[in-house]
């Protein structure tokens, strides 16, 4: 038996009647409801007329409205007499609203069991479906904002004293060029292998898991590797000393010691085999909607897969870099995505240093990101890194120097 859709015809009038009576719900009824909330195609015709004639600055009452709708002239009036309690159009505009947000869900589920007849890789399959669940939203979406509204909102943000929703990456050049990590960004970190782009990420990591939830997708090294770089970073353990179960009594007291530190940081690693962007994207998701995210680290972009052919790989990893960027704006909090560098960058032709140009197989991760850090060694001097913002979009681009300790795989402010 199948069941018929479920929608409440005399709530849809209550608010609509509302609307046409009553010039002040009609505000309060466009802020909650669109004109696809309405079940019956009449109504949502009325709906959508009401809101272009107040978008236009004009009167709003039967008549007018009905000499937009020749058509459904005498409709209109009826519902203009038919009005209940005019006040109450906030609750009328709640059950519209709920009940089309259950036809939607209705309509999901039936295009997700749809997605179980096709061919495709199981894994693609259920990112699609998880896309299509987060997709349904219990309020509205942001509606777009007039500039004055959203100005007043930052002045009164000011004016509160409220704090920048933007995170520190504990090292302070750093913050002071980027101005900290910012919601929905995407920054990429470059660097050819061994210069310690893990270990950077693994710290800044570490710093941000003292404030919010951070989710660590490791693609090249397992969750035990980066639990012994984390202790030994905050203990000043000799690595290879760990590696080899070789600890002196007072090593192992000081990474004993540095349980209590890590006992008060939110760091959840992911090292799941053969990631694709699917896979990252639907555990980003899941994670988000049990706990919000501070932020995400993806190491690294090269290791990743999209999860469907392309012509190139050149293709797959733009198509990539731009799924992290949208992914960072739907979960709404920064994304690292570490990065390789060509072989270019250390070309006897160059000075040694990279360039936005030595990103590896493709140029649009430099288009996608908020910002871009380059790491690389000074000449003769593998105690220091040197962190260049080649790219910045919240503020000024410069270089900052780090003091690098690799037994520890600790960095720190020079």
């Amino acid at each position: 038996m199948t069941l018929a859709p479920p929608y409440n015809e005399e709530a849809e009038q209550a608010v609509l009647g509302a609307m046409l009576t009553n010039v002040s719900a009609v505000p309060v009824a466009l802020d909650r409801l669109s004109a696809t909330d309405f079940y019956l195609g009449k109504h949502g015709d009325v709906f959508a007329a009401v809101e272009k004639l107040w978008g236009q600055h004009r009167e709003i009452d039967a008549t007018i409205v009905a000499a937009a709708l020749p058509d459904e002239k005498d409709y209109v009036h009826l519902l203009s007499d038919s009005c209940l309690v005019a006040t109450n159009v906030g609750e009328y505009a709640r059950i519209v609203h709920d009940l089309a947000q259950r036809r939607l869900l209705l309509r999901t589920g039936q295009e997700i069991a749809q997605l179980a007849h096709s061919e495709d890789d199981i894994k693609a399959l259920v990112d699609r479906a998880e896309q299509k669940v987060f997709s349904i939203s219990p309020s509205r979406h942001d509606k777009p904002q007039q500039a004055q509204e959203l100005l007043a909102e930052i002045l009164m943000e000011q004016d509160e004293g409220v704090p920048a929703d933007s995170v520190p990456t504990g090292f302070k050049g750093v913050d002071e060029l980027l101005g900290g990590l910012h919601p929905c960004s995407l920054v990429i970190i470059g660097a050819r292998p061994g210069i310690g782009k893990t270990s950077f990420a693994l710290a800044i990591a570490k710093n941000v898991a003292k404030l919010g939830r951070v989710l660590f997708f490791s693609l090249e090294m397992g969750r035990t590797d980066l639990a012994e770089r984390l202790g030994c970073s905050l203990s000043s353990v000799n690595l290879r000393h760990v590696r080899e179960h070789n600890l002196h009594p007072d090593e192992r007291a000081r990474l004993t010691k540095a349980m209590s530190e890590v006992e008060l940081m939110d760091l959840i690693f992911d090292d799941e085999p053969g990631q694709t962007l699917h896979s990252v994207r639907g555990a980003a998701r899941r994670a988000a909607s049990k706990k919000p995210l501070a932020l995400v680290v993806v190491d690294y972009l090269q290791l990743m897969r999209l999860g469907q052919r392309t012509e190139s790989r050149y293709v797959e990893v733009s198509a990539m870099s731009r799924e992290l960027k949208n992914l960072a704006r739907q979960i709404k909090c920064p994304v690292i995505a570490l990065s390789r560098l060509n072989r270019e960058s250390e070309s006897h032709f160059s000075d040694g240093r990279p360039k936005l140009s030595n990103l590896r197989e493709s140029g649009s991760i430099e288009q996608d990101a908020d910002a871009v850090m380059l790491l690389s060694w000074p000449k003769d001097d593998k105690r220091t890194v040197i962190v260049d913002v080649a790219k910045n979009r919240h503020g000024p681009l410069g270089e900052v120097r780090l003091n690098w300790t690799p037994q520890y795989t600790r960095f720190h402010d020079q």
